[in-house]
């Protein structure tokens, strides 16, 4: 191979790497934009909102929070990194305000580590890829991590407890894991597989989880995920 060539082949590469990596930041700080135009002024997005408790159309599952879905389920926040599930970013920035219910009637576990997450069992879900699925909800806990925003009815150690539908499961918070570095305002919801001993997978893994949008009923547009307005549908948890 001439030098010439070699060349023009890695010259090729690092442009199309770079249409990729441009790509990939216009995309991220597009979704920002909406997140802090959202937060900035909620009433100019209510079209566009979501509601606890909501079901959209004939979705087997209810909306799990109030808020706008800004990322979802596969999409990057950095080069090789894959998001699990949906943010859903409430309105407004004071914690432990904005309502996180259950999506589907099923049984609570809330292991004894976990102060911002539980996790629900659900058995014959319309549409599932198995008998048995979950649904994890997370980041209910203060930035500091010293205040957990879940039900005071789910105390850590909780196992199979059963919830109906619309139960309040917890609020909003903004704990990441980290107190030097606090989240935005928002629920993390993903559906996650169930292992073949009968447990939960690991939620963290892309191919442990399913797209929440089928099970919720809600369609991307404009880049983000709405209730479809000719088939909103509230109800009341």
């Amino acid at each position: 191979m001439t030098l010439l060539r070699r060349s023009v082949i890695f010259l090729s590469i690092g442009a199309l790497l770079g249409v990729g990596v441009w790509g990939w930041q216009a995309n991220i700080w597009r979704k920002i934009q909406v997140l802090w135009q959202w937060q900035r002024s909620p009433d100019d997005w209510h079209t566009f909102a979501i509601q606890a408790g909501q079901r959209c159309g004939n979705a087997p599952m209810r909306i799990p929070t109030d808020g706008l879905i800004v990322f979802g389920w596969g999409d990057s926040f950095r080069p090789g990194h894959r998001h699990t599930g949906f943010d859903i970013f409430g309105p407004g920035e004071q914690e432990g305000v904005v309502p996180v219910v259950a999506a589907y009637d099923g049984y609570l576990t809330r292991e004894p580590t976990w102060r911002s997450a539980v996790i629900l069992r659900h058995e014959n879900v319309p549409g599932a890829p198995a008998p048995v699925i979950w649904t994890y909800y997370a980041h209910m806990a203060s930035a500091d991590g010293e205040t957990s925003f879940i039900a005071p009815e789910f105390p850590p150690g909780t196992y199979n407890r059963f919830v109906k539908a619309g139960t309040l499961l917890g609020y909003q918070g903004r704990w990441s894991g980290n107190p030097r570095q606090p989240t935005g305002l928002h629920l993390h919801f993903s559906v996650v597989e169930s292992t073949p001993a009968g447990g939960y997978a690991n939620e963290t893994v892309l191919e442990n989880t399913n797209d929440p949008a089928p099970f919720l009923g809600v369609e991307k547009q404009s880049g983000i995920w709405i209730c479809p307005t000719q088939q909103r549908e509230t109800t009341q948890p």
